[in-house]
């Protein structure tokens, strides 16, 4: 129990401070791009967002609830990750066609930030099917290290361009949390 608190308080001050993140970043864009690129970036992420709660079917909450019941329970809503990573690529698709459809004079950075939510997306089911076995210090390390590429990423940054590649960097951190994952739970 005394472990499960641990790691429940580390992913609390992780999350926050992966909010606190995207707040700075942005902030950075605002300062570097004005109040018309700050309302187009979040435009995109806010679309984006939407896109894949909608299309990833309820599966993260269902593999959290499933993973802590009893094995077998467990076993069949591991296998709805492949399912959910196949949302994935629809996702990505309706958010790339409507973020390029608002922002069609920027598509570096629309997609740079696509590939970032999109990636935070796909990692969905493997940290909430570790949350479900009361494990979410692979989260909150996920949360803290993606917190640190934007913060320093955007602080550096000397272009709007170089934000969004931070977020994308950033979005690569919840990819390698999927290979961690899978290793700690291999029936993902």
């Amino acid at each position: 129990m005394r472990r499960f608190a641990a790691g429940l308080s580390l992913l609390t001050l992780a999350s926050g401070a992966h909010k606190a993140a995207m707040f700075v970043m942005k902030a950075r864009l605002g300062q570097l791009g004005g109040a018309e690129l700050l309302g187009a970036v979040t435009a995109v992420l806010t679309t984006t967002w939407i896109v894949t709660a909608l299309c990833h079917l309820g599966l993260p909450d269902l593999a959290m609830v499933r993973s802590a019941l009893e094995t077998t329970e467990r076993t069949r809503a591991q296998a709805r990750h492949g399912l959910d990573l196949g949302t994935v690529l629809v996702a990505a698709a309706i958010a790339l066609a409507l973020g390029l459809g608002a922002r069609p004079d920027t598509p570096a950075l629309v997609v740079l930030l696509v590939l970032g939510a999109i990636a935070q997306h796909a990692a969905a089911v493997t940290l909430a099917t570790l949350r479900g076995l009361a494990q979410p210090r692979l989260e909150a390390a996920t949360l803290a290290v993606a917190a640190s590429c934007l913060v320093g990423v955007s602080l550096v940054a000397d272009g709007p361009l170089g934000v969004a590649a931070g977020f994308a960097l950033a979005g690569l951190v919840f990819l390698v949390a999927i290979g961690v994952g899978t290793r700690l739970v291999p029936a993902l």
